[in-house]
């Protein structure tokens, strides 16, 4: 890079700062490589150097060599501060690497830093450690409300909404909850599709402002198109500002899973009227649908309409549609979309359904069919 060249020959490629904001530079753009070279050739390096090359492999999921240099730093005797512990427990590919940072934050005199805690109680609520999240959150002197957030989002992961709830109503004592306060409890609700803490959220929700924003107006409408209540999420959804790919799919995710062709269908028209185009997840609840409703005709258009819009067909897609196949005894269709799926047979997760259903309509050939191709693989 030019500015790069420039700084070597006029020899400020010996300053610390100048070093530490080319990394940086490198590591916004994505070329980790120069950062790193950079890096290496630093002949000073202080905590600021470690902590942006560390940042770079985090943010760019490149977990390995994160550790790798956070390793050589803790080697350096170079103490990390807050930032580095962020970047580093974000990078944590499990829960054992995070308990091994958290060791070395509690170490450290960060041990109560709200960034570091609120990255520590958002990590392993990820990971499902809800009860080592809660370790955290409850030893941390401040919270604001990411803190309060991310506890809430990790007990309706763990599908605790009793829980969620009760630490919500806490939560109104301490910090004003924001819209991703409100987006966590709303998925908790989906997950016990409970029409009453809908209405309870949804009231609150247009009492704070919120009743606009896209992402939050998505997860309610997800939240009522679950519980079958398809006049509210219609309201909501109309109500929206903005509609995106995900808030029609969502509505189409809604009307599938009650088995409504005719409101997945003018969803679908509507979302193409709008210019918006179809992505994977439309065309799993889609092909889901029809394989509910044994709709083959249907089933067989959305397959090739998605492979038409340059829709990769993932094998969850494969599986629908052979499915369908083979629900409706045409074995041998369902066949041929075994043997052009992602997967080896072997490895498809609807061979046993297949099988299951050569079985049903007493085809004996399809299924020694089915076997010669997994001994192929053997």
């Amino acid at each position: 890079m030019l500015v790069h060249d420039n700084i070597v020959q006029d020899g400020l490629d010996l300053d610390l700062t100048v070093n530490n904001t080319l990394i940086d530079m490198y590591v916004k753009i994505g070329e980790l490589a120069n950062a790193h070279s950079v890096f290496q050739s630093s002949h000073v390096q202080n905590v600021v150097t470690w902590t942006t090359i560390i940042t770079g492999y985090s943010v760019n999921e490149c977990a390995f060599k994160a550790f790798q240099v956070y390793a050589q730093m803790l080697e350096k005797h170079v103490s990390p501060n807050e930032v580095t512990f962020v970047s580093i427990i974000k990078a944590c590919p499990s829960a054992l690497e995070v308990r091994l940072v958290h060791f070395h934050v509690v170490e450290s005199s960060l041990a109560w830093n709200i960034f570091v805690g609120n990255a520590l109680v958002g990590i392993y609520a990820e990971f499902g450690n809800i009860e080592d999240a809660r370790f955290v959150f409850e030893h941390l002197i401040e919270k604001d409300v990411v803190t309060w957030s991310s506890m809430i989002e990790g007990y309706a992961q763990e599908g605790q909404v009793s829980e969620a709830f009760r630490l919500f109503t806490v939560m109104w004592q301490e910090v004003e909850p924001n819209k991703v306060t409100y987006v966590n409890l709303a998925k908790a609700c989906t997950n016990m599709e409970s029409v009453a803490s809908s209405n309870l959220i949804y009231g609150t929700v247009i009492e704070e402002g919120f009743n606009s924003d896209t992402l939050l107006g998505t997860t309610m409408i997800d939240l009522y198109a679950k519980c079958g209540c398809f006049e509210d999420a219609n309201a909501l959804f109309k109500a929206l500002p903005v509609r995106n790919v995900v808030t029609w799919t969502t509505m189409i995710s809604g009307y599938a899973l009650h088995g409504n062709i005719h409101g997945a269908l003018k969803c679908y028209s509507g979302m193409q009227e709008e210019g918006l185009k179809p992505n994977e997840a439309t065309f799993l609840s889609l092909l889901s649908l029809c394989n509910h409703l044994g709709l083959v005709h249907k089933g067989c258009t959305f397959f090739e309409s998605m492979v038409l819009q340059g829709v990769i067909p993932a094998v969850e897609h494969h599986h629908c549609i052979m499915d369908l196949f083979g629900r409706t005894g045409s074995l041998k269709l369902a066949t041929v979309v075994l043997d052009s799926s992602p997967v080896t047979p072997m490895q498809s997760p609807g061979l046993r359904s297949l099988l299951s259903h050569c079985k049903a309509h007493c085809n004996v050939g399809t299924s020694e069919l089915i076997f010669k191709q997994v001994a192929l693989e053997e």
